[in-house]
Parts: structure tokens; C-alpha cells; sequence
């Protein structure tokens, strides 16, 4: 049976973004690039990672329309995103990113289309893993919650995001979180699995 919703998280889930933050940061910040990584590994807020480097909304713009080899989608993604639309699979995004991030990534890899809805950190002024950002991307596409609602996510906050929302869970297992994670409803090897739900 085909899902009712798809929701996606966006770093380590959709793409692997880590090399860009990094380089970018290290670029304009003047730090060394394994210290940036390192600080991204931690789970650093990349956002004020970049406020720290003196990043701006615009420099961002830019950044993200030069990083061609540095961002990253996971295999497979543009194509599934594809076959999931046309089965009428109504998709969103919840991500702790702010918009001035996630708008200028996701129209530089093309992925805005697929989506009915993105939540972002300043929509609800809550991140993960409270579930407000979740119930409001399901508002927007005017679905109720339910077993048969997926958030797809790599962290063990996106995992309480979905308990607390009451839907399912899909752990995106390839992407930055854990190596294990017991209270997934799902498993993802790989993007591709997403197709299995």
C-alpha cells in the first residue's frame, strides 16, 4: 500500500551536504577545513557556523551556485522523487534548517518542485523534535496524521519528531545519524528504499 505522505528531512537524508559546509566556512572563515568538518560532525548548528565565517543570506546564494561537485544528492534521489510524484504522493520537507539555507539548496539541486511544502526552522520558531514543524508541513498539505504518513529522516531527533507527530518513521540509515536506531518503522539502506513504504 502506497504511503498516504512522504516528509523529508533535508541534511543527510535527501543530500549529503557536510563537504560544502565545510569548504564553504573554511573558504570565507579562514579555518581549516577538518576543523569544520569536525564542528559539523559534533552537530554544530551549520547555521551559526556560517553566521561565525561572516556568511551572509547573499554569499550564500552564491556559494551554493558555484558548489556543483561539493552538494551532493544521495544516489537515486531526483529519480525517486520523480516516480513518487507521479503517483500522486502528496511530499514535503521539515528540516532545523533556516530558510536562507534550505531555499537557495534545494532550487541549486533542483528538488523544490517535488514539494507541497517546506518547513523550515523560521515557520514555526521550534526545531526538532518537537513535533509542531511536522503537524505543520501535514496542515499545509491538508493530511491528518497517521500510521500511513512517513517522515524520512537520519537522527535520532527526526525519529521523536515522528513518535511525537504520531506517524511513522523511516531512518534513513546511510545518512549522519547513529549507527543504530531501535524505534524506526523503517529501515533506509539506501534513498531508493523510500519506494518500499
Amino acid at each position: 500500500m502506497a504511503p498516504a505522505v512522504l516528509v523529508f528531512d533535508l541534511d543527510g537524508t535527501l543530500w549529503d551536504s557536510r563537504i560544502f559546509y565545510a569548504k564553504a566556512i573554511s573558504l570565507v572563515g579562514g579555518g581549516e577545513l577538518s576543523r569544520s568538518m569536525q564542528c559539523l560532525m559534533d552537530g554544530v548548528p551549520v547555521a551559526r557556523l556560517l553566521r561565525e565565517a561572516r556568511i551572509s543570506p547573499p554569499m550564500f546564494v552564491r556559494l551554493v551556485g558555484q558548489a556543483t561537485n561539493d552538494l551532493r544528492l544521495y544516489p537515486g534521489v531526483q529519480n525517486i522523487l520523480h516516480l513518487e510524484k507521479a503517483r500522486n504522493i502528496p511530499m514535503g520537507v521539515v528540516t532545523n534548517l533556516p530558510r536562507w539555507i534550505a531555499k537557495p539548496m534545494l532550487d541549486a539541486t533542483s528538488l523544490s518542485e517535488f514539494f507541497g511544502t517546506v518547513v523550515d526552522w523560521g515557520r514555526c520558531r521550534v526545531s526538532k523534535p518537537s513535533p509542531r514543524p511536522l503537524l505543520q508541513a501535514l496542515e499545509d498539505l491538508n493530511i491528518s496524521p497517521s500510521r500511513s504518513v512517513w517522515y524520512v529522516g537520519d537522527s535520532v531527533a527526526d525519529g521523536k519528531t515522528a513518535r511525537a507527530a504520531e506517524v511513522s518513521f523511516a531512518w534513513a540509515s546511510y545518512g549522519y545519524g547513529p549507527d543504530t536506531l531501535a524505534e524506526a518503522d523503517g529501515i533506509l539502506k539506501s534513498f531508493s528504499d523510500v519506494l518500499a513504504l
